[in-house]
C-alpha cells in the first residue's frame, strides 16, 4: 500500500506503524518477547527510488517437556 508514496520520513513512520501495530498483537498474544523495526533509506536506496525495513524478532521459547518429580517419604 506505500508505493508511489513519497520516500521520505512521513512514509517511512507509518510503515513501521503499521508492522508495530501487526508486531505488538503477536506479543500480546505471547508470540514474541520483543522486536525492533527500523525504515530508512540512504541517498542511493532514494535514487533508486525504495526503501529498507529491517524487523528484529525475539520469538517466545515453547515448552518441549515438563519433567515430573516424585518423592516418598
Amino acid at each position: 500500500g506505500f508505493i508511489f508514496e513519497m520516500n521520505d520520513a512521513i512514509t517511512w513512520n507509518q510503515v513501521a506503524g503499521d508492522i508495530v501495530v501487526f508486531l505488538e498483537d503477536i506479543k500480546r498474544k505471547r508470540g514474541l518477547y520483543s522486536y525492533n523495526v527500523e525504515v530508512g533509506a540512504t541517498d542511493y536506496e532514494k535514487k533508486t527510488k525504495t526503501f529498507h525495513v529491517n524487523v528484529i524478532l525475539e520469538p517466545t521459547r515453547v515448552t518441549e517437556k515438563i519433567e515430573l518429580n516424585f518423592f516418598i517419604k
